[in-house]
């Protein structure tokens, strides 16, 4: 008999991409924390000399328009991450297997975090926060 996996693709997407910011997270040499179940706005928490960091981890694959679009919403309303809720969101363009750590402050601007990881000396206002890892420190 075959057991049967559990849980949507959506979920075991989101709990991968989960896994590989915490390896990368380590290599930086955090320390991480984990909140139990599926209740807090974030997914990680990164130990820095600054403190702790609340982090939601978002993912991407799909170029549309030229850049990859990352929602920074959460829940069946909609509502925007703030600074209350989370410190940074990590978001992975998988194609590219690049990271991006915006703070908290940036989302206030928009919903969306569009990237452009594929192009050579993009002007988007994210591209500054491509392999931003020294945020968390």
């Amino acid at each position: 008999m075959r057991n049967k996996p559990h849980g949507s693709a959506n979920k075991r997407l989101g709990d991968r991409v989960e896994l590989r910011f915490m390896e990368k997270s380590l290599a930086h040499g955090f320390d991480l924390l984990r909140p139990w179940g599926d209740n807090s706005a974030y997914d990680i928490a990164v130990l820095a000399p600054s403190g702790i960091h609340r982090v939601q981890v978002r993912s991407t694959s799909t170029l549309a328009f030229g850049r990859y679009r990352i929602q920074a919403v959460f829940g069946a309303r909609k509502r925007a991450y703030t600074k209350g809720l989370i410190d940074f969101l990590a978001a992975y363009v998988f194609p590219c297997d690049v990271w991006y750590i915006v703070p908290a402050s940036f989302l206030r601007r928009s919903n969306n975090i569009y990237m452009r990881p594929h192009l050579t000396g993009s002007s988007s206002p994210a591209e500054s926060f491509r392999e931003a890892w020294h945020l968390l420190e």
